[in-house]
């Protein structure tokens, strides 16, 4: 059951951080030296690389629906990065669904500019990669 509140919550905190990027950031605010807040649509997928919009929307469906459907059958670390991974590509597809482009508005000035829900992705393929690192065997073979 919490996977299913997890998913919610981070798709609902990801709309509403985004709707609040569109609505209040008109210029770039600095945090601190090299993180600022500022508003940027991105049309293309991971840094901006382009593609065809319907093709990453349906992916973006697509792929969410069958981590996340595997995802809940595995141990709890691999079921959390799952989640994470669902959540943050329905939340970036709603964008492409629903304006052409996913929002970003969080720039790291030596990275890139992103979102919530790039960083749950982020974060849930690193769950993935820990839950899934077999540990080894006992009996020495």
């Amino acid at each position: 059951m919490w996977h299913w509140l997890l998913l919610e919550g981070i798709i609902v905190l990801d709309q509403v951080s985004k709707w609040a990027a569109q609505n209040y950031i008109k210029e770039p605010i600095e945090l601190i030296s090299t993180i600022s807040l500022q508003l940027h649509q991105n049309p293309g997928f991971a840094f901006s690389l382009p593609a065809p919009r319907v093709l990453l929307t349906a992916f973006s469906f697509i792929a969410a629906i069958i981590i996340f459907w595997w995802g809940v059958k595995q141990p709890k670390m691999e079921k959390l990065g799952a989640v994470l991974v669902a959540a943050g590509a329905i939340g970036n597809g709603i964008d492409r669904l629903l304006f052409g482009s996913v929002t970003d508005m969080i720039s790291v000035s030596w990275f890139s500019i992103f979102n919530v829900a790039d960083i749950t992705i982020t974060i849930g393929c690193i769950c993935l990669l820990l839950g899934t690192k077999k540990a080894p065997n006992a009996g020495g073979v």
